[in-house]
């Protein structure tokens, strides 16, 4: 009886062997199947060599040496080390980089993810515009502090805000409409976005180009026999990449991506790449990516002796294979029995709803801090303006005047002027806010 050896490593999920039940090992994966079947079809025996971290000029160097006349890790036309022969081919695939996807991005920046910063930017600066327009234009005219709350109100839409429109002429009639509506859009958008955001999770963009690969500095794992075929190919050029890649042992790949190990790209062929998008297919972001750093189309085959008898029954068989669908029902086979072997499991998606809790608005309390802070300068730098003592109430940092409190004048309190309280003014605390003088200051809307 005549004998098929072949090298063997596995390499999920191409080639791996599964114990059964009854405690027997059966050989999985497509490349395996088509050999194991073509030697029971011939009546031939299968003698499988293990080997680690195998290299196929090694491997085809053996062959010419007659220790093996078969192998069942496949080669390229272009990797031809020795005088051999290839079979028919078995796939046309791909070699590509697979990238991990980033992390979730941080839920705290939800509050500012649904406006890019050109959108942002343009309300930053409207707030400003439309103050402007309604200091020089309203009648009687405001001071451009207290117009910055107003616009504010209407470019962010705050519906519960209070106005005053005192015989307004037609241009600003028509001016405030325009706001609003644009307001109204704007504020339809940030909260639908908003909404949809916290229902499904943003995440980060993933390394997609040689660029971002040489941008992030990560190391792109690779097994030797497909550097081994890289490299011998003259129409693919490492150049660029070269510095990156790190070559290791296909089982060393196969043991970092089954404990999700993202701080390594690795480059697969396409069946392996098709192995890992059905394992993911269950989740909302994937764990692994197919980058564009790809290698071109390459035909994959099965390396064989020179003047191998069972060379053209072997190429016959493999037509009858394609054709019969069976390729694809051993691919299923070894999903599954991957599976159920425990070398992979099924990735599914953990996301808990929890409350939102402090740390969700985190953005919102920086900006408040930085808002306090300004305010406390502010009020201290006025305050310690004026001069000590003084005057009839004396007393006070804002200096005398008959009441004396922080911004003198006759009626003391913050603001000044003859009438007291916060706000200031002749008929007293008018509007509630910080400036003194006859009319009032910053009127406080229930935007903030």
């Amino acid at each position: 009886m005549d004998i098929l050896r072949s090298p063997y490593q596995e390499e999920i999920p191409k080639v791996y062997k599964y114990q059964t039940f009854k405690g027997t090992e059966i050989l999985v994966g497509p490349y395996a199947k088509v050999i194991e079947s073509f030697a029971t079809y011939m009546n031939y025996t299968l003698e499988l060599v293990e080997e680690n971290n195998i290299k196929m000029s090694d491997i085809q160097k053996k062959m010419e040496m007659n220790f093996y006349n078969i192998s069942l890790h496949t080669a390229t036309y272009e990797s031809c080390f020795a005088q051999i022969n290839f079979s028919y081919p078995l796939e046309f695939s791909d070699t590509c980089v697979m990238v991990p996807a980033k992390d979730e991005l941080p839920r705290y920046w939800y509050i500012v993810w649904p406006f890019g910063r050109y959108i942002w930017s343009f309300m930053f600066i409207s707030v400003f515009y439309v103050a402007y327009v309604m200091t020089y234009l309203k009648h009687p005219t405001h001071s451009y502090g207290s117009n910055l709350l107003y616009s504010m109100s209407l470019v962010m839409y705050c519906s519960n805000a209070s106005f005053r429109f005192n015989n307004i002429p037609l241009r600003l009639q028509l001016f405030y409409t325009l706001v609003i509506i644009m307001g109204f859009i704007m504020s339809s958008y940030y909260c639908s976005f908003l909404t949809m955001y916290n229902m499904r999770p943003v995440f980060q963009s993933y390394i997609k180009t040689i660029d971002d690969a040489l941008e992030a500095n990560i190391q792109i794992l690779i097994s030797s026999n497909i550097l081994e075929d890289l490299r011998n190919n003259i129409y693919v050029n490492l150049t660029l990449i070269s510095k990156l890649l790190k070559e290791t042992a296909p089982s060393n790949i196969s043991e970092k991506i089954k404990q999700k190990n993202r701080s390594f790209a690795y480059v697969v062929t396409q069946t392996q790449w098709i192995f890992m998008s059905q394992l993911q297919e269950h989740l909302i972001q994937p764990i692994y990516q197919l980058s564009d750093i790809c290698f071109g189309k390459v035909f994959s085959t099965y390396p064989i002796q020179f003047n191998a008898k069972f060379l053209n029954s072997l190429d016959m068989f493999i037509l009858y294979i394609a054709q019969s669908g069976l390729w694809k029902l051993w691919e299923e086979e070894a999903f599954i029995l991957a599976l159920s072997n425990e070398s992979f499991e099924l990735l599914e998606d953990e996301y808990p709803i929890d409350p939102l809790n402090l740390y969700y608005f985190r953005v919102a309390w920086i900006i408040l801090a930085i808002v306090l802070i300004n305010l406390m300068e502010t009020v201290v730098a006025r305050g310690g303006g004026g001069g000590g003592g003084g005057g009839r109430g004396g007393g006070g940092f804002g200096g005398g005047g008959r009441g004396g409190g922080f911004g003198g004048g006759r009626g003391g309190g913050f603001g000044g002027g003859r009438g007291g309280g916060f706000g200031g003014g002749r008929g007293g605390g008018r509007g509630f806010g910080y400036g003194g003088g006859r009319g009032y200051g910053f009127i406080v809307t229930s935007f903030l």
